[in-house]
């Protein structure tokens, strides 16, 4: 038996605990009628993930960025919002700056 690692050995490395990892999820949400509701669900799911302290193992800081499109006839305003650990899981602490789609599309320039 030799002695420290041979030929058939794998060495495999495990990631620095203390290294924290930074993602950002950005969505799109258009919906109307009925499956507004179901929107506003998924944001309010989206906003408490995205707060709630982390565990002790976390390695990652996640921030969601998310565009919500109501009954969307062209050149509305556009809800926007940021959820990270700082919003409390609560949509209204989210919100950002609308996105104004009139002024932005080209087709309704005169």
């Amino acid at each position: 038996m030799a002695d420290g690692p041979t030929s058939s050995d794998k060495i495999i490395t495990q990631p620095d605990p203390a290294t924290k990892t930074s993602w950002t999820i950005m969505l799109y949400i258009a919906a109307d009628g009925l499956l507004a509701n179901f929107a506003v669900e998924s944001l309010k799911q989206l906003s408490r993930s995205a707060s709630s302290a982390p565990g002790k193992d976390d390695q990652a800081s996640v921030v969601v960025a998310a565009q919500f499109s109501i009954d969307a006839p062209g050149g509305q305003s556009i809800r926007r919002y940021i959820f990270n650990e700082s919003t409390g899981g609560n949509l209204g602490n989210g919100i950002q700056d609308p996105l104004n789609a009139r002024a932005t599309c080209p087709s309704s320039r005169h």
